[in-house]
């Protein structure tokens, strides 16, 4: 298939979805208790659409590497405390659940980036027609009930 970001002919990739919409409104709950204030602002939006296309698997590595590069440093700045300061007992544990804990956020990193690769090649199009959010598929599930959804899975 060829790949909608680098317009290349690849087998290796996926489809992804990215929804549009516009945001109608803010709703804002107030409500206090003996000890509190409290405020909740919930947002809604009108869905216009869903898009969906192909991006290979090498752009979405060019995208989601950035993001476990910065894990990795942050990471490698905490090892080199660890090192300097001694305690190498807790050195080993660490490592392994830094590890999978990484690898774990990649993968979900990569599994979003596709769908915000896409969003952002086709941003300035459907800007024109008025959309204003775009939204992966895993925020789209997560918006609440009474946003205007004319797709449902």
């Amino acid at each position: 298939m060829n790949c909608e970001k680098c317009h290349k002919e690849t087998p290796k990739g996926n489809i992804y979805t990215f929804y549009y919409g516009k945001h109608l409104d803010t709703l804002v709950d107030r409500w206090s208790t003996l000890a509190e204030v409290k405020v909740t602002k919930t947002y809604v939006y009108h869905i216009m659409g869903s898009y969906s296309g192909y991006i290979c698997n090498k752009c979405i590595m060019k995208k989601s590497i950035g993001s476990f590069l910065w894990f990795f440093l942050i990471v490698s700045f905490f090892f080199a405390i660890i090192i300097t300061t001694k305690i190498y007992w807790s050195f080993l544990p660490l490592l392994c659940l830094c590890v999978v804990f990484g690898i774990g956020y990649w993968y979900m990193g990569r599994k979003n980036a596709g769908d915000s690769i896409l969003a952002e090649i086709h941003e300035e199009r459907l800007q024109g027609q008025g959309a204003n959010h775009f939204f992966s598929r895993s925020e789209y599930a997560g918006l609440k009930p009474y946003t205007e959804r004319p797709y449902s899975k």
